[in-house]
């Protein structure tokens, strides 16, 4: 599965089907998903005390939010994000902080009023480092549709806040 593929999938379980309307909308849909990126980094760096698995599901993870900062900030997926050559510690420190970037500047814009300025180049950063971690844990792209499969497990339908609650993927 490739990322234009995956960020038409994720697209169903986005609020506000990944088009905000209005401002408000937005304004929602940033903050939540500038804070989903940071915190799913944050939780892909604790998976790797516990192991491949979890590393996988929580790559999955953050591509779901970067996809989705990328589609509201009109920001083009790269067609190939290229493989970074470093350790895989500094690719951890390089996603965190490029996932701490764009918090920062979401939280600038929606709390601060200042003009949105989420450069092209943390997006990018971002994609190549989920890139070498999907080469290095999931070559095969497992992480990508596992997390289709538990987004179509916890929303049916679409994303809605009930089934948000409920979280039925992981009460099994």
């Amino acid at each position: 599965m490739n990322l234009v593929e995956f960020q038409r999938l994720s697209k169903r379980t986005m609020p506000f089907n990944g088009e905000p309307q209005n401002p408000i909308e937005f304004e929602n849909m940033l903050g939540n998903y500038a804070m989903g990126l940071l915190g799913e980094a944050v939780e892909l760096l604790e998976a790797k005390v516990n192991g491949d698995k979890e590393i996988i599901k929580e790559i999955g993870d953050v591509c779901h939010y970067a996809v989705g900062i990328a589609m509201i900030t009109k920001n083009d997926l790269p067609n190939k994000p290229m493989l970074l050559s470093e350790s895989l510690s500094c690719v951890f420190n390089r996603l965190l902080f490029a996932s701490k970037e764009i918090s920062e500047q979401a939280k600038k814009h929606i709390y601060h009023r200042h003009t949105l300025d989420i450069s092209p180049m943390y997006i990018s950063v971002i994609f190549d480092c989920l890139y070498t971690l999907m080469d290095y844990y999931s070559p095969k792209g497992d992480a990508l549709q596992m997390n289709i499969d538990k987004l179509k497990t916890r929303y049916p339908d679409k994303f809605n806040v009930e089934d948000s609650i409920a979280r039925k993927d992981v009460q099994a």
